[in-house]
Parts: C-alpha cells; sequence; structure tokens
C-alpha cells in the first residue's frame, strides 16, 4: 500500500486502498469456505425448490453473484411470489459439515428474501430447523437490497445431506441466489 511516512506508530496510508483491500481479503475468505453452490460444484440437478416461475427461473439459477444467463436467480411462480414458505434446497449428496449461509437477491430487479429458516436433514422426508439454545427456530436475517452478500452463521455447525432455505418475508417478490460456508 502506499502512502506517506508519518510519525512512528502511525500510518497515513490511502483509506480507499485500505477498504479495497479488506474487501478483497472478505472475498477471498468467503471463496474458500463456500461450499460449491457459486463454482458449480454442486450440480444443477442437486439444486431443487417448492415451485420456479419457468426454467428461466429455476432453482439451479438461484447461485451466489450469477449474473450471467438464465434468470439469475431462483424466483418461484407468480402465483406463489408472494408466498411465505416457498424453499430452495441443495443436495449434498453426502453429509457436510456447514456454519453458515450467505444470500443475495435478484441482480437485476428490487427482489429479495429478507428473512428465511433452514431445515436440514439426510432425508428430505425428515428435516429438522435449526435451532437456537432455547430450541426455538432460528430465523435468519435476509438481505436488505438486491446484490449485497448477507452472511448469517448457525448457532451451531450442522452436518447434513440436504440444506432447505425456507422463505419467511421478502421485499416484493420472493427471488434468491445463495452458497453456504463450511468454515
Amino acid at each position: 500500500m502506499k502512502g506517506d511516512v508519518g510519525p512512528p506508530g502511525q500510518c497515513q496510508c490511502n483509506v480507499s486502498e485500505v477498504i479495497e483491500l479488506r474487501e478483497r481479503l472478505d472475498e477471498l475468505e468467503q471463496d474458500l469456505c463456500l461450499v460449491g453452490v457459486k463454482s458449480g460444484k454442486v450440480e444443477d440437478e442437486d439444486m431443487t425448490a417448492l415451485s420456479i416461475f419457468d426454467d428461466y427461473y429455476a432453482a439451479h439459477e438461484g447461485r451466489l453473484d450469477r449474473t450471467d444467463g438464465g434468470g439469475n436467480c431462483w424466483q418461484p411462480p407468480a402465483s406463489a411470489w408472494r408466498s411465505p414458505g416457498e424453499w430452495l434446497q441443495v443436495d449434498l449428496k453426502t453429509p457436510t459439515t456447514m456454519t453458515g449461509v450467505v444470500t443475495q437477491g435478484r441482480p437485476d430487479s428490487s427482489k429479495w428474501v429478507t428473512s428465511f429458516k433452514i431445515a436440514f436433514g439426510n432425508f428430505t422426508d425428515h428435516l429438522k430447523m435449526i435451532q437456537d439454545f432455547d430450541e426455538e427456530d432460528v430465523i435468519f436475517r435476509g438481505n436488505r437490497d438486491r446484490s449485497s452478500h448477507v452472511v448469517n452463521m448457525f448457532p451451531n455447525p450442522v452436518t447434513a445431506r440436504y440444506f432447505r432455505l425456507i422463505v419467511q418475508t421478502f421485499h416484493d417478490f420472493i427471488a434468491l441466489r445463495l452458497d453456504y460456508l463450511t468454515c
């Protein structure tokens, strides 16, 4: 980093360079911990949803940072756009330990999920909700805009094959991009 030499013990750094460096480090750290939804390691057929608008907004379009091709996000059909309880599920094929989830909204429109729950398990007909220390279902805070990454850490690491994000509230209509964290 460039900067003028200041008095001993003080740095006169370019603040914008410091902020940029921190953002790059945050992105690098986050990329190292992502399970593989964003990268495509999780294959298209391993992402499912309760419902989809059409193939353009299919479950596999709900990949974190997706901005090219397709609908750029998962979105349920118009009849369910305003229906809490819609869900997007990832099948990791084998039990995997997760520590959190990263979400985004629809990149080209002001639509996003504002709160959600996470269910997990090794069989889709026997999923449990992530709960807090009082054994209450955790309601995670979602997005407040279309593109920011919102990171939610689980109260404890969770090991399972299936992870299902269940929409509770949303801004305008339900639209989502995500990936899960392994560290």
